[in-house]
């Protein structure tokens, strides 16, 4: 404290025109010394003590979690779909009190329409600030569902960048709402359960500034940051019987060790502690091969929302991250061969039994290398492991929160880009409106981004596991960390 109160006297003197120092000095002089005062007033609002980003946090994760039904119609539009159907904004789940001691709500959403084979009626939710105007924001906390949908907020750790009309100030206490436009009115209910963290953050964590970007930015932006404080995260792998020989933490050693490490790093700092659990062949029989990825219901027969909506066995874990371990998945024209894993939802909840209640790989899809195992056997060669390690840190992280820092395709010269400023931002180099991996591995910051653990595309022979100080923070702040 007696170094905060030295540099908070000094900046009283920069301040104060009969300070001695500024006796006898020109105008200029003293214009520099008052903006060089209120930097350091800057900084000290920013400075935290080391006994102020001590963990203090349970043995548990700390969140609470509450259901309702909409069923009041805000507004309606006629015509709101792309196909011309009636679009209808239900309302509202309220969070009073997101920031520093809370540090982000999650609101989920589920509407049984009748329109669950038409792709464009989807489930989209809108956000809103104090004042109750909508918050335009990047598009990244409103991504779209069919019948079932989750959005959060904040999704990182400078809402200034990505939703400034949120008015979000990471010191206080903000109020924020969640709405949702469905294609039919209330009838069914839009069920929601909304999820606030409760897990206080540290004082690095709320006062939090990215690195540089841009111009002024480079491919090691944000990956200096050594967060102080150390937290913890629970994965819980759920195995179907026979999609390996040894459905074992054992059997997956080398994949858990990376895993943690990867997790461990210093922008993440997060220790990961797994265990298994095991879906035996009478209930896990159906989910050995997946027959649909879309569905995000739950109510299609083997599909991907059936598996976490019905939760066989009964292994989900709300206290952990439930990561499903399976053979592979039927292929399809809307779910096409190379998939490694698909998480539920960005983020996920920390609910059992929804359609958002997991994430899931496919172990076939990771078996690289010849003699390495043939279907139904463990991942015997080291290198399949690590790969497979990969792909549960890149889904983990959708999980709870962090998007791709860039998509794939370049529609009409526009990127889709993630909603933090300190991850690089890779531009299509040979005018394909593709973003390739070989075109991002450079070290400007528009040039690089493949290394980073959330770039879209995997690649077994490269190491991508960059995260950056940013990145960390999300990781940190949704409510399965503590």
């Amino acid at each position: 404290m007696l170094k905060r109160s030295l540099i908070l006297i000094l900046i009283l003197c920069f301040f104060v025109w009969g300070c001695p120092m500024n006796r006898g000095k020109d105008k200029n002089s003293k214009d520099l010394e008052l903006l060089l005062g209120l930097y350091l007033l800057n900084e000290v609002n920013y400075h935290c003590e080391p006994e102020e980003n001590v963990r203090t946090s349970g043995s548990a994760p700390n969140f609470s979690v509450s259901n309702s039904n909409l069923n009041q119609v805000l507004l309606t539009e006629n015509g709101g779909y792309k196909d011309g159907g009636t679009a209808y904004l239900v309302g509202t789940v309220e969070f009073s009190g997101i920031g520093r001691n809370n540090p982000m709500g999650i609101a989920y959403a589920e509407q049984n329409h009748q329109y669950s084979s038409n792709s464009n009626r989807f489930i989209y939710p809108l956000w809103t600030n104090a004042s109750g105007d909508l918050i335009q924001d990047s598009g990244k906390s409103e991504s779209l569902g069919y019948r079932s949908v989750t959005t959060a907020f904040p999704i990182g750790a400078t809402p200034g960048y990505y939703a400034p009309s949120s008015n979000y100030n990471n010191f206080k206490d903000n109020l924020l709402s969640a709405n949702f436009i469905v294609p039919t009115v209330p009838g069914p209910s839009v069920i929601t359960r909304k999820i606030t963290n409760n897990t206080a953050q540290t004082c690095e964590e709320y006062k939090f500034r990215a690195e540089q970007n841009g111009l002024l930015g480079s491919s090691s932006s944000g990956l200096k940051k050594v967060w102080q404080s150390r937290k913890k995260l629970n994965i819980n792998l759920i195995f179907i019987q026979n999609a390996v020989a040894t459905p074992t933490t054992a059997g997956m050693a080398t994949m858990i060790q990376t895993l943690k490490e990867i997790y461990a790093q210093d922008t993440v700092k997060i220790e990961v502690t797994v265990t298994a659990s095991l879906v035996p062949v009478a209930a896990g029989a159906p989910y050995l091969t997946i027959t649909n990825i879309l569905d995000d219901y739950g109510d299609v027969a083997g599909s991907l929302g059936s598996l976490y909506r019905n939760n066989p066995s009964n292994v989900q874990d709300s206290n952990s991250l439930n990561i499903y371990i399976t053979r592979d998945y039927q292929i399809s024209s809307s779910a096409p061969a190379g998939i490694l894993g698909i998480s539920s939802g960005i983020p996920g909840i920390p609910i059992t039994g929804t359609p958002k209640s997991g994430m899931i790989v496919f172990i076939e899809n990771h078996r690289t290398s010849s003699g390495c195992g043939a279907q139904g056997q463990d991942l015997i060669c080291e290198a399949d492991q690590i790969f497979l390690a990969k792909t549960i840190a890149h889904e983990a992280g959708h999980y709870l929160g962090l998007y791709h820092l860039v998509e794939k395709d370049v529609i009409k010269g526009r990127y889709s880009l993630d909603p933090l400023p300190e991850t690089p931002e890779c531009k299509d180099q040979n005018g394909n409106n593709v973003v390739g991996l070989g075109e991002c591995l450079g070290e400007g910051f528009y040039d690089s981004g493949g290394l980073n653990l959330m770039f879209w595309a995997g690649n077994p022979k490269i190491n991508q596991t960059q995260l950056t100080g940013e990145q960390g923070w999300v990781l940190r702040s949704h409510p399965l960390v503590y």
